[in-house]
């Protein structure tokens, strides 16, 4: 008597041995890395638990604008007479500020990085320029593509700034060049463009509404928000975040 064979065994279920969507590598929280509340909760402990370095750093940069403010005042009031003097002074006053403005937030990036490597941020590692110059030429380049978008009815500024928001963190991150950054943040950006711009605009609200309401909180909106931005970025390239 011949045996009936035994039925065939179920499909796999979905996202396992059969296939399905893999999220990217992360460490802590969802392996979403658009997370908004997983990077926020993440960003808050690891601010609040360290929270020293990251004041102390935020005060040296303000610091540094205040004293190039004054130098640059005092010396165009002694110059003030000379045309070329002035020049000279103004060139030497713009450089600083260009320098100042755009590589202002490369101390809170870095301390962000380490502490998504799972080092402790100290002020003197927040302030290795190891990685600044590749960092300063990418924001240069991004500062002006995003000016020249602006100029041509903002809109296309907004859109620059938004394809390439990251590309600051690859080059501090992974010291990069500049063409290498953008594709990069570019890539990234548009592999999911709605989730990104939620976690950017609640990144900036974060930033932006408790200075607002009283200018001493940026010294804790900014380096949350920094670190927020990191959480995001590192989980999104596949790397770990640590817990």
């Amino acid at each position: 008597m011949n045996q009936v064979p035994p039925p065939p065994p179920p499909p796999p279920p979905p996202g396992g041995a059969g296939g399905g969507y893999v999220g990217p590598t992360g460490g802590a929280g969802s392996a979403n890395p658009w997370d908004i509340g997983a990077a926020f909760n993440w960003a808050w402990e690891k601010f609040t638990k360290n929270w020293s370095p990251w004041v102390l750093a935020a005060l040296a940069v303000m610091a540094a604008w205040i004293v190039a403010i004054i130098i640059w005042i005092v010396l165009l009031a002694v110059v003030g007479g000379s045309s070329i003097g002035s020049l000279l002074v103004l060139g030497i006053g713009f450089a600083v500020f260009l320098v100042l403005s755009l590589g202002s937030g490369y101390p809170l990036i870095m301390g962000a990085i380490q502490q998504a490597r799972g080092e402790t941020p100290t002020v003197q590692s927040m302030f290795n320029f190891e990685a600044f110059g590749p960092y300063f030429i990418t924001v240069l380049a991004l500062s002006v593509a995003v000016g020249i978008g602006f100029l041509l009815c903002v809109i296309p500024g907004i859109i620059v700034a938004f394809l390439f928001y990251f590309a600051p963190f690859f080059a501090a991150d992974k010291k990069l060049g500049v063409g290498e950054t953008f594709k990069k943040s570019y890539e990234l950006v548009t592999s999911n463009v709605g989730p990104v711009l939620l976690f950017i605009i609640v990144v900036a609200l974060v930033n932006s509404v408790p200075s607002s309401v009283c200018f001493v909180l940026v010294l804790a909106s900014a380096p949350v928000s920094l670190l927020m931005t990191v959480h995001g970025y590192k989980k999104a390239i596949g790397e770990s975040v640590a817990p």
